[in-house]
């Protein structure tokens, strides 16, 4: 798995990581992507989550130099 190597998480971490970013993605989509369908057109959508998408990747590269993304040690 990518999160597994990426940032050598224990298997039972990038397990929690996995399910919170697929619960996330299902509130999004339940929630969100129908109210801004509604309210933009579907040009202006795909011009945001590209920008979004772009962020990401910016972010998970700006991951190697400083700590961007943490986890809750118990």
């Amino acid at each position: 798995m990518y999160e597994l190597e990426r940032w050598q998480l224990t298997p039972e971490r990038t397990g929690y990581l996995s399910s919170y970013k697929t619960l996330l993605g299902l509130a999004i989509e339940r929630f969100a992507v129908g109210s801004l369908a509604k309210r933009y057109s579907e040009a202006r959508l795909l011009q945001a989550s590209v920008g979004l998408a772009a962020l990401n990747s910016l972010l998970e590269w700006a991951h190697s130099s400083f700590s961007m993304y943490t986890l809750p040690h118990p």
